[in-house]
């Protein structure tokens, strides 16, 4: 009668595991879809409230640009409030003196123009009796049409009464101390990379606007100072900017001189010194100071371009920075970093994780092999293998993986772990094998993540003399127990990748620990660096005599057995 009970007990068990494990696979089935959805909502949400988000970027924008000024005054031990007031003062007084500079030169010239009206004339006449060609007509009257079909479209839009826009003020609420550092952190990133970014432009564009300055003034263009001033702060608009100043040069200058050499001078002139400055000056000035690619940085630009028009170009660029700053912090958010950031390729054990989570192991293999001809066998396992192994339990822990794409890619790991286990070994290699020194029992903490990783160890530890015997995944903590009772092993590794596996770990090492007082238990647990001292903590508690977080380290813990073994075992690590 028990014996029915516990086995509908653990029928009612395996069915609710199962069920529970069948909604995480519909959820990660689901989760690209939600992404997807929450973009596109965001878009949508950009779009139509734009008279709200435009002045909330533009304020942070100008914050970026004064808060070095603000906190510089405050070095010098002026008051916060005073040096708030000092800079946006400073700010808009030379916003002021350029903008009054631009006018009164741009009212000069308007007054000049009309004497210089003949040689528009005559120069328009040329360019008419050039263009009198049927094709040309043609594509000037579909011009007209459309310039004309948008003229009305812009006229009905400007009937229509604006829409109010209500701002609702959130309820106050305060945030965990999480959220406050993660925010202050993507705030300071973001606000240290536009910082450089701006003070480098700013830098290089003063410089631009001298040198097209003297240069217009060489040639003879009149207000030469002004399109000087105007290339300067056109510049600052991404690839648009400096061909409207040039473009306004030219015409003066096509306006006021008698040929065509003039205004092709001045076209010359931009065209040097945008050339020199985007291939020399750029580079070495401030180079990956944004963060952001120039493709992914033009692709951007044409996005915020679409979305909010001219404001858009000009914004692009801190706005885009910002994008990468939340995807260097939130983990959720890291490809933007991939799709957007400036870093080099991906590295090794990022390209060998892709390809197996497409199912592609023979363009995993193609990886590795391009890796082992530039380093050796042990380095392929660091720092390829098992960093992927890391990756894979982290993305299954959190659910971005299935079962099935674990399982496969952890298999392929160990298949390629056996393949150059198989024929990678010289032949002095193989009589350390066949000759072992030390007999060593392997036990994975949890799965078949951590018996891949082990099979890396005993690769590892077999040219040393160490026949390291590695334990089926899923075994339980009393069949260990009874395995090391028959074997007698030298020394016992339990094994967990990354710190989320230790809770077995130290179950199993507090197990052996009790029955075996004597025996060397060395614990590995490979998590990244900033776990490694509380892991480290944990397992030696838990009663490891030696503990190691890398391959490397935990091949010395176990070689330094064979070496000793006829001592008695060392104390238990402090």
């Amino acid at each position: 009668m028990l014996a029915r009970v516990y086995l509908r007990l653990a029928r009612l068990v395996h069915w609710q595991v199962g069920m529970a494990s069948s909604r995480r696979d519909v959820l990660s089935r689901l989760q690209p879809l939600l992404q997807v959805v929450i973009l596109a909502f965001g878009l949508f949400c950009l779009g139509i409230a734009q008279d709200v988000f435009i002045p909330i970027a533009l304020a942070m924008l100008l914050t970026f640009v004064l808060s070095p000024i603000v906190e510089r005054l405050q070095h010098w031990h002026v008051p916060r409030v005073a040096a708030v007031v000092v800079t946006v003062v400073f700010a808009f007084s030379v916003l002021g003196g350029l903008g009054w500079l631009l006018a009164s030169q741009a009212t000069t010239l308007a007054a000049d123009l009309p004497q210089y009206k003949h040689n528009l004339t005559r120069k328009i006449r040329e360019v008419r009796r050039v263009g009198k060609s049927d094709s040309l007509e043609k594509a000037q009257s579909a011009v007209k049409e459309v310039i004309g079909e948008l003229q009305k479209d812009g006229s009905v839009a400007a009937k229509k009464p604006p829409q109010p826009v209500v701002v609702e003020k959130p309820a106050p609420g305060g945030l965990d101390s999480f959220r406050v550092t993660l925010t202050t952190k993507i705030l300071s990133d973001a606000a240290d990379r536009i910082g450089r970014y701006l003070q480098a432009q700013s830098l290089i564009n003063t410089g631009f606007g001298v040198t097209i300055a003297t240069g217009l003034f060489l040639i003879g263009v009149p207000y030469a100072l002004l399109f000087g001033v105007l290339g300067a702060v056109l510049r600052f608009v991404p690839y648009v900017g400096v061909w409207v100043a040039a473009g306004s040069a030219a015409l003066v200058s096509l306006a006021v001189s008698d040929g065509w050499r003039e205004p092709l001078m001045v076209l010359t002139l931009f065209t040097l010194v945008e050339l020199l400055i985007y291939l020399v000056v750029e580079p070495l000035l401030y180079s990956h100071s944004a963060g952001v690619s120039p493709l992914a940085l033009l692709i951007t630009l044409a996005f915020w371009t679409w979305l909010w028009g001219p404001i858009g170009l000009i914004l692009g660029t801190p706005l885009t920075v910002c994008l990468v700053a939340l995807g260097r912090h939130l983990p959720e958010m890291q490809f933007i970093v991939v799709l957007f950031g400036d870093e080099p390729v991906v590295s090794t054990d990022v390209a060998v994780y892709q390809r197996l989570l497409k199912g592609d192991e023979d363009g995993a293999r193609a990886v590795l092999a391009q890796y082992v001809k530039e380093h050796p066998t042990a380095d392929v396992y660091e720092e390829a293998l098992l960093p992927v192994l890391a990756r894979v339990r982290r993305d299954a822990s959190r659910g971005a993986l299935t079962a099935q794409e674990s399982a496969f890619i952890t298999g392929a790991i160990r298949r390629v772990v056996d393949e150059s286990e198989d024929g990678g070994r010289p032949a002095a290699q193989d009589e350390a094998a066949a000759a072992p020194v030390l007999e060593a029992l392997a036990c994975p903490a949890r799965d078949e993540v951590d018996a891949a990783a082990l099979r890396m160890l005993a690769a590892r530890v077999a040219t040393e003399g160490v026949r390291l015997d590695v334990a089926d995944a899923g075994v339980l903590a009393a069949e260990v127990l009874e395995r090391v009772e028959a074997m007698r092993p030298g020394v016992v590794v339990v094994a967990s990748v990354a710190a989320n596996g230790l809770g077995h770990a130290r179950y199993v090492l507090k197990r052996l620990r009790a029955r075996f007082a004597d025996l060397p238990l060395v614990a590995t647990c490979w998590s990244a660096p900033d776990e490694a001292d509380e892991a480290r903590a944990a397992l030696v508690d838990a009663g490891a005599t030696d503990v190691a977080t890398t391959l490397g380290e935990a091949r010395d813990r176990i070689v330094q057995y064979r070496r000793v073994r006829a001592e008695p075992a060392p104390p238990r690590a402090a």
